[in-house]
Parts: structure tokens; sequence; C-alpha cells
């Protein structure tokens, strides 16, 4: 019989078990460890409730919802964050994936939260998308998809004439110009000058104007992914990227069994008609991460992001990540109208 209960901290080094049964695949299928702490990704969110199904003393699944504010409709929300989808191998096809998922039904209910949006790569997104309408569950509204692009890092930097870039501190009039950038985007983040702690800002400035800014962050020290396996192209890639690093400057290539060294993008954005300096951003940005001897520079944008013509301009190893929406109160009309349109993710709390 399949038990739904909270977890709580004693159940941290089995959750970390299940991480490693169900690994997320892709282009790089890739296992996320939260050593030391399962926990402390969902902390930066929000307030959440992690719920686990459990039979004979083994957890057959997790997962979590956490209470985060997002941009909708031009002002800011509370929404309800699916994410930790995770059920063992052993158990999948039985009920414990459903039963999570009516579980957090009934508390977005109770919490009066309208809004619940989630992500999964492929194999998740497949199971997401068949369970709507089944077993009393309303349907998720697909919303399209993200796509994570990871640049190579770049050994030379020439600099740019065009634009000063700086780093800088958090300010009242930084926080102003990312907020004021992401009150055009779907779940867009609220900024403050804790999201942007244990970051760097880089800025591109001319003319005493800021024209464009990214935040960039290394979270190894809650969330490793280790590389289990990789598709037949990306491994083609990959084996001549190894072959090659033994005799060229070339940064790190990922290995089975070992954790990438990713430096994220965490934020970004540029006045209007002046995009154009997060090009240079970007490299400057790549010649960082070949500093820190990261394997890749990490950053997603939605598949409808004008930004994505000056992204695509970097050579990477790109992956899809699948978004849904659900909207309780009037039957999906508001996810619906969510998913025509721009969304954000934070992909360092993936």
């Amino acid at each position: 019989m399949i038990l739904i209960r909270e977890a709580t901290e004693a159940d941290n080094e089995a959750l970390q078990q299940l991480n490693r049964e169900a690994p997320m695949r892709g282009n790089l299928t890739i296992r996320v460890e939260r050593i030391p702490d399962f926990f402390a990704i969902n902390r930066r969110i929000g307030p959440f409730k992690t719920m686990v199904a459990e039979t004979g003393g083994r957890i057959a699944g997790v997962l979590t919802i956490a209470r985060h504010p997002a941009v909708l409709e031009g002002k800011v929300q509370e929404i309800g964050v699916i994410r930790d989808i995770k059920i063992h191998p052993d158990f999948r096809g039985s009920t414990a994936l459903f039963r999570l998922l009516y579980t957090f039904l009934q508390y977005a209910l109770n919490q009066k939260w309208n809004i619940l949006y989630a992500t999964a790569l492929k194999g998740n997104a497949r199971v997401i998308s068949l369970m709507g309408g089944r077993a009393g569950l309303p349907s998720l509204v697909p919303a399209g998809h993200f796509i994570q692009f990871n640049f190579f890092p770049k050994r030379r930097y020439k600099g740019t004439t065009r634009y000063q870039i700086i780093t800088e501190e958090p300010s009242d009039d930084l926080l102003a110009f990312f907020n004021a950038w992401y009150s055009r985007y779907k779940f867009g983040p609220v900024i403050s000058a804790e999201s942007l702690h244990d970051s760097v800002v880089l800025s591109a400035w001319k003319n005493n104007v800021r024209h464009a800014s990214i935040v960039l962050q290394d979270v190894s020290n809650f969330r490793q992914n280790v590389v289990e396996d990789w598709s037949f192209t990306t491994g083609l890639v990959i084996r001549l990227w190894q072959f090659f690093h033994m005799f060229l400057p070339l940064p790190l290539p990922p290995r089975k069994g070992k954790p990438l060294r990713c430096l994220y993008v965490r934020y970004f954005a540029a006045t209007e008609g002046t995009a154009c300096a997060l090009a240079s951003l970007m490299t400057r940005a790549r010649k960082m991460a070949w500093d820190g001897r990261y394997t890749f520079l990490s950053a997603g944008l939605h598949y409808r992001d004008p930004l994505l013509k000056i992204f695509r301009k970097h050579p990477s190893i790109p992956a899809r990540l699948y978004a849904f929406i659900l909207s309780l109160e009037d039957n999906n009309a508001s996810a619906r109208r969510i998913s025509g349109d721009i969304l954000f993710n934070d992909f360092t709390l993936i």
C-alpha cells in the first residue's frame, strides 16, 4: 500500500538516493545531486511542502510545491511552483505519481492558489502531459519549451570598444533595471538585493547609461550536475573534445560519473533597442567561465524570446525544458492565455 506523507529532514539521504535512481534525460543525461541538503534548493524558491509516496519502508516518489512571487499580467502574484517530480523506476506505472499530484491539488485549493506552474525534461514532460484529465486530475496546459544553452567557455577575449563592461554591486537603480525588464515576461522574477547574493553582476555601459546587465552564479554549493550518459550526437562531440583536450587548451570536457562545473547566467536585462549589448556581456562571461575552469556557461530562454537570436550566436550544447500551467479558478482560461506569451524560468533552481 502506498502512503502519502510530508517529507522530513530524516528523509534527506533517501531522497538523495531517489535522485540518483531517476536522472534527468536529454542530450546529456544528468543526475542532480543536492549534497549536503536535498531541501536547500527549495528554500531558495519560497515556503514549500515536500510530500513523498512511501511503501514498505521505501520512498517510491517525491513531489514539492513551493509558494513563489512572480510577475503575471504586470502584477506580482503568488503562484505555486510544482517541482521535484521523481518516481523510482521500480514504481513507474503505480499510482504513486497520481496520488502525489492529487494531494497537491487539494493543498493548492486550500491555499487558494489559482496558478500552478511546472517544468520538466522530456521524460517527465510526457508523463505530465498524459496525466491530464485522468483519475480526476485537471489537464495541465502546455506552454512551449525553454532552451537551455550550455555555452563553451572562451579562452581569448579581445574586449569591446562599443561598451564599458563593469561589475556592479546591488543598488536600487540596478534592481529597478532588472524588474522593469522582467515585467514583460510571464512568471518574471521579483529581484531584490537578496536575489543577487553570492553572484557577480556584469553591466554594459555607454555614455553613462546602462544598456544591459547579466547575473552570474555558481550553485555547486547546493546542487551538482553529475553526467550519467549522453546522446549519440552529443557523445561524438564530447569524445572529440576529450581527445583534443589532451593536446590543446580547451575547457574541461564532461566525463561520465563526474560533476559538471557550470557557471549560470541567472538573470539578464537590456534597454529597449540595445539588447545587442547582451552579446558583449555573454562573450565576457564565457571568458570568465574559462578563467574559472568551468565546463559550461549555462543560460535558458523561452522559445518565443526574441533574445534567442543573440544567444544562438555562441556555440553550445542545447537542451529542452518543457513548461506546463494550470489555473484552478477559471477552468484553465488564464493558463491558456499565459501559455501564449513569453515565459521566464530560473535555471539555477531546476
